[in-house]
């Protein structure tokens, strides 16, 4: 097994995968580790996230069902308990323990870029969705 696939693996079997929807808007962050980066522009590109080590990867499926990594994107700050997607790319990261909380933006190329601390909310939120009409 490729060290990207297993890298992939590790992830997905102990992390958090968020599909992210629409394409943000974001410039695309350089490819680090072993995640190779593709240019090929995803409508739909999925982030993964291990809360043990910050660990970050964006990646994609096409309509053949097919699995794509797209670039390594961490790391992160350790113990995010939630990664919701908020819409156009963006995604709220929210930490039970301590009510932190900041947003970021996933580019169509699978590029990742924080953009601001918005919480101190309060503590031990069970759920955070998008409550889209």
């Amino acid at each position: 097994m490729s060290r990207t696939l297993l890298t992939l693996f590790t992830t997905i079997m102990t992390g958090v995968a968020v599909l992210l929807g629409a394409p943000g808007a974001a410039q695309a962050s350089a490819s680090v580790g072993d995640v190779d980066a593709s240019s090929a522009a995803v409508s739909d590109p999925l982030l993964f996230y291990r809360a043990g080590d910050g660990l970050a990867v964006t990646g994609s499926v096409d309509g053949g069902g097919n699995f794509t990594s797209l670039q390594g994107v961490g790391g992160f700050s350790l113990g995010w308990t939630h990664i919701t997607s908020v819409g156009g790319g963006r995604v709220l990261f929210y930490r039970a323990g301590d009510g932190l909380a900041v947003t970021g933006v996933v580019s169509n190329v699978g590029g990742f870029t924080n953009l601001r601390t918005v919480g101190g909310f309060s503590l031990g939120w069970t759920l955070v969705t998008l409550a889209s009409t």
